[in-house]
């Protein structure tokens, strides 16, 4: 079935899920894959995200050091009319050429990551009712386990994501192999994550996938915890302006006034 998860939530997550803090939850997954699109629907039910797509564009722009180093690395061609770095000239560097890859997470990954931990402390400073997820392809790769309470993959065929590839993003056929190539090693990871969506459907299809996968989590979080998500509230007010509520409310304070009366009869 297009957007089917082959495996459900395990107890030893449920039981991860049950602590005091609010859970870390990280989404990665191949590029076209979906995880981007499972982290905005997140998102829309109440989580908070951390991009690390954004973090590595922030770390870039705001430290001239680290241009100025990958500007050595990699050549002036990474650098567009502006003066800012070129990412798609970039990677078509890095996605060809793995050497070059491995150069680039050398530079980049250390401040990336020490900002995305910065991040998550900070969110969880400022919003501890929240869900805290991080979106990033290389939640593995990246030595997480001691942060993430839970983990997500989210995978397409590679027919999917070359068409993806090439339509949403622009890519030429060449440019979209070498980056499905460059992340072939990512599939061994599925073993690894708690849940695993796969995104061979429509939109649809990976929106009722994702939305079951959120409320198994919801349901292992003590309610004390959990926030109304805007729907939820929706649906509260929605089921309070009922008739039947009403008269329900309508009844209960009949009942209130009667007792009021017969308590003042009775006073001395």
């Amino acid at each position: 079935m297009p957007g089917e998860s082959h495996r459900t939530i395990s107890d030893q997550t449920f039981t991860r899920l049950k602590r005091e803090a609010m859970p870390i939850i990280g989404v990665g997954g191949p590029t076209a894959g979906g995880k981007t699109t499972v982290c905005r629907l997140f998102r829309k039910w109440g989580a908070r995200v951390v991009d690390a797509d954004e973090i590595g564009r922030h770390v870039v722009e705001s430290d001239p050091n680290l241009l100025r180093e990958l500007v050595r690395a990699f050549g002036e061609q990474i650098i567009d009319s502006s003066g800012m770095l070129d990412r798609r000239k970039l990677g078509d560097i890095v996605f060809h050429d793995p050497q070059a890859r491995i150069r680039l997470n050398a530079i980049v990954h250390p401040p990336l990551l020490a900002e995305l931990r910065n991040r998550v402390r900070t969110q969880h400073q400022q919003q501890p009712d929240s869900i805290i997820v991080i979106d990033a392809a290389l939640i593995f790769d990246w030595d997480l386990g001691s942060l993430l309470d839970m983990s997500i993959v989210v995978q397409a065929g590679q027919t999917r994501r070359l068409d993806r590839l090439l339509t949403d993003k622009g890519l030429t056929t060449s440019q979209a192999q070498d980056r499905i190539r460059s992340q072939s090693g990512l599939e061994l990871t599925n073993a690894s994550a708690d849940i695993v969506i796969t995104n061979d459907g429509s939109l649809e299809d990976l929106e009722e996938r994702t939305r079951e996968v959120w409320e198994q989590i919801k349901s292992k979080i003590p309610n004390s915890r959990l926030k109304k998500t805007p729907d939820e509230q929706i649906h509260i007010d929605n089921a309070e302006s009922h008739p039947a509520d009403r008269l329900s409310l309508d009844q209960k304070q009949e009942t209130n006034n009667r007792k009021q009366k017969t308590g003042k009869e009775h006073q001395p």
